[in-house]
């Protein structure tokens, strides 16, 4: 049978509660090694297939073993494969600890397997939140249109902490970020803004002869001036109103937003 040479892996709670019970004694009808994994990979006699590190290969006599032996298997196995997951996870792209936990518990990994592989990974170095908070902040800064008050506010709830959002954040971006992106937003958007403003006041004006003319039939009650004016400013409100708040949805300020709004309308009032 498997030589209990190697030293027992520490595992928290009844790993038989997540694999289910089996016989007293489980023979081993296969095994391999996955050179490319570095791991060793057992068949058992049910078909279930368990991965150990590849360190494993010279202590391991393939025969059957007993039901102590094969949970401690199991969750060596649990442990091995929940670890590949996670470095694998983490070779696409950094990753925050929060993720990587939802990630892997998504998996099916027992949350004591899980907690260990990120502890270990952070102890090594391989995952860091606040190296993953400045790609993240990076990210967002290089695609524009949005104002660090958000950008920091969506660190926050991955890392789950305002205050190191806050530092992180700006140590990453400079003081006069939003100013900037506002003066992009503006530039990009204010050209398009202002057409779609004018069209739909040139609709307007196109059909108010009609209106007009109902108006006088009804005794004249409001001047044609002053029926004209009060369309166009309507138009006028809506749309910057609109634009006021998708600013605002971006995470700029009120000041901010009303200051870009009258850039944009020309001084025009909200």
């Amino acid at each position: 049978m498997f030589a209990r040479s190697f030293q027992p892996f520490s595992y928290c709670g009844d790993i038989r509660a997540y694999h289910g019970r089996y016989n007293d004694v489980m023979k081993v009808i296969k095994t391999r090694v996955l050179k490319a994994k570095l791991q060793i990979e057992v068949t058992l006699q049910n078909g279930e297939k368990l991965f150990l590190p590849v360190e494993m290969a010279g202590r391991l006599e393939v025969e059957e073993v007993d039901e102590p032996l094969l949970s401690e298997l199991r969750a060596l196995s649990a442990y091995t494969a929940a670890k590949e997951t996670a470095l694998r996870l983490l070779g696409i792209r950094e990753h925050f600890e929060s993720e990587l936990r939802m990630k892997l518990l998504r998996r099916k990994f027992p949350r004591d397997v899980v907690d260990k592989v990120l502890m270990e990974l952070k102890e090594k170095n391989y995952q860091d939140d606040e190296r993953a908070g400045r790609m993240f902040v990076e990210s967002l800064a290089s695609k524009g249109g949005i104002a660090k008050r958000k950008i920091t506010a969506l660190l926050a709830s991955k890392l789950g902490s305002k205050e190191k959002a806050v530092e992180i954040t700006n140590g990453v971006l400079p003081e006069d970020y939003d100013f900037k992106q506002l003066a992009r937003i503006e530039k990009h958007l204010s050209l398009g803004l202002l057409t779609k403003m004018n069209e739909e006041i040139r609709r307007k004006l196109a059909k108010l002869p009609e209106e007009i003319g109902n108006t006088a039939e009804m005794g004249r009650e409001k001047s044609a001036r002053s029926l004209i004016l009060n369309e166009v400013n309507k138009i006028k409100a809506k749309h910057r109103k609109k634009y006021f708040s998708k600013l605002i949805s971006l995470g700029f300020s009120s000041e901010s937003a009303m200051s870009s709004v009258k850039r944009v309308f020309l001084d025009e009032e909200i």
